[in-house]
């Protein structure tokens, strides 16, 4: 993982090198861990008022492969009445938006298998512009609908106090993040050992996080420092066999 006072005179290596790094740790983590870590984070975002804005609309990735599990986020946010975008990729990998209308397209969203493929191709990852979550039916909004959100949610491989992230190679949300209205938040979803305090290779179309939802507490991040509300609950720390750094 990145050391502090880290110089990366190659990003685009640097960030191939960090993404190798996590998937391989990765492969510790399991489909039960990724639910229950998913659990964790929807209970920490509710306690942390994500559900109290009153846009009544948000955005969020629907989970796939080695990923934290969406689903319990999700399903309080249509429980509670949202309107909730989910990512919908055109053919020239530009992120539109559609919207998740209930649990059952929720839960048919959601492809388990797809865990797999992490662990199987952990080093380079070849497919990560090509693969795709789940989309939903229906209409396919423009990137522009993002300006309605008051929070939007994005996976992260690796997250700083800086806001700066890691994401999977393909570049779609840091050119959706562009269209996101100034106040909204911009969430990095990962899971704990992610969150580093470090330097992360950051590229001028990176856009920065801030704040942070692990199962370990939300964090916001700001001008003053980071601002952490955790939880005491250490069993998605790390995954088995592996120690925190």
């Amino acid at each position: 993982m990145p050391h502090g006072g880290a110089q990366f005179t190659n990003v685009a290596e640097a960030k191939r090198m960090l993404r190798h790094e996590v998937f391989v740790r990765r492969r510790g983590t399991s489909l039960s861990m990724s639910m229950q870590a998913g659990e964790q984070c929807a209970q920490i975002a509710c306690e942390a008022g994500l559900f109290q804005s009153p846009s009544r609309i948000i955005a969020c990735h629907v989970s796939m492969g080695t990923e934290i599990s969406t689903i319990p986020l999700l399903s309080i946010a249509l429980g509670c009445g949202y309107t909730v975008l989910v990512p919908k990729m055109g053919a020239d990998l530009d992120l539109g938006w559609g919207v998740l209308r209930s649990l059952d397209d929720l839960l048919r969203l959601h492809v388990p298998d797809e865990v797999a493929v992490d662990r199987m191709e952990p080093s380079l990852f070849p497919h990560a512009q090509t693969r795709r979550p789940g989309e939903p039916e229906g209409q396919t909004y423009p990137p522009e609908a993002l300006q309605m959100c008051s929070t939007v949610i994005v996976p992260a491989l690796l997250v700083n106090p800086a806001g700066v992230r890691l994401g999977r190679g393909a570049a779609w949300y840091d050119r959706a993040l562009r269209f996101a209205g100034p106040q909204a938040d911009l969430m990095a979803m990962c899971w704990p050992w992610e969150f580093v305090d470090a330097p992360l290779p950051c590229e001028e179309h990176d856009v920065r996080m801030n704040a942070v939802l692990t199962p370990r507490g939300f964090t916001r991040l700001g001008s003053t420092g980071p601002t952490r509300a955790h939880t005491d609950d250490p069993s998605c720390d790390s995954p088995a066999g592996e120690p925190d750094e």
